[in-house]
């Protein structure tokens, strides 16, 4: 067996439900200035700003405490009556803009929006500006961000909440990121012919945003990928090195896996085996 097949044979993509989080491989001190997140006053309805300022940390908390080197800076959280969007910033020095579109106390709606808004930024989106073709994949690995987020605050929030009024919450969370995984039909026989049949929609419209308002398709790709983050959460790293570039997806697949730091090139080659590429 070759190194190829056998890092596909590392793990198992169907049963996602009951993995444990690798708690051992957790950085076990956040970095002395971690991002800094700041909601704006705006009309959230019957949430508080200080209840929304605790949740959104708690969020940017389960991502940073898996990265050995986390980014630094402000992320401005406002409220929009549209979709949520990762605002591009004009310089690096400019503070980071996400805005989500929910009110009141849905706090798993919350969660899920900003861990997919925070994953562009740790993903370098406001550097490099991601556009298509290849956007699609930046896409799916933010809506990973959402499912993982929110399956990590269910397991840490019965001893470690945000206030401990609020642990009883975690089951929520959990029932909510179940809901996604459950509504994703997976591919009967893999990503790999599966994505020979959707990359060119995909690459034309990574949003999917004339047909598709769910994101069916960056759902299927998030839920198969799911496990490999959740058994090596420390990989999270990774994703600061996904590149830009407009060739195939074997290729960004590649200079992905040049681009990253040694301790990640097999989690990278992992994720490639899933799509068929061998690196």
């Amino acid at each position: 067996m070759g190194q190829f097949e056998a890092e596909c044979l590392m793990f198992d993509i169907g049963k996602y439900k009951g993995i444990t989080i690798a708690d051992s491989v957790v950085s076990s001190i956040m970095k002395d200035k971690p991002m800094v997140i700041q909601v704006e006053k705006n009309d959230w309805g019957e949430a508080a700003v200080e209840d929304i300022q605790s949740l959104l940390e708690n969020v940017r908390d389960q991502l940073l405490r898996h990265f050995s080197d986390p980014p630094s800076g402000r992320v401005i959280v406002h409220y929009t009556p549209d979709t949520p969007v990762n605002e591009l910033r004009k310089s690096p020095q400019d503070d980071h803009s996400i805005w989500l579109c929910v009110k009141n106390r849905l706090w798993a709606q919350f969660s899920y929006q900003f861990a997919h808004e925070f994953c562009h930024v740790l993903c370098g989106t406001n550097e490099k500006q991601y556009q298509k073709p290849n956007q699609w994949f930046h896409e799916v690995i933010s809506e990973l961000a959402s499912i993982f987020a929110l399956k990590q605050m269910a397991v840490n929030w019965p001893e470690n909440p945000p206030y401990v009024g609020w642990s009883n919450y975690a089951q929520n969370l959990d029932e909510y990121a179940n809901k996604i995984i459950d509504s994703v039909k997976k591919p009967s026989d893999g990503l790999n012919d599966w994505l020979g049949v959707y990359e060119p929609t995909l690459r034309d419209d990574p949003y999917q945003k004339n047909w598709n308002p769910e994101r069916e398709l960056n759902k299927i790709v998030a839920v198969e990928l799911f496990p490999l983050f959740q058994k090596a959460p420390h990989h999270w790293q990774s994703v600061a090195d996904m590149p830009s570039t407009p060739g195939s997806f074997e290729t960004y697949l590649t200079k992905w896996h040049q681009q990253c730091p040694a301790g990640h090139k097999s989690f990278v080659r992992q994720i490639a085996c899933i799509f068929g590429v061998s690196l």
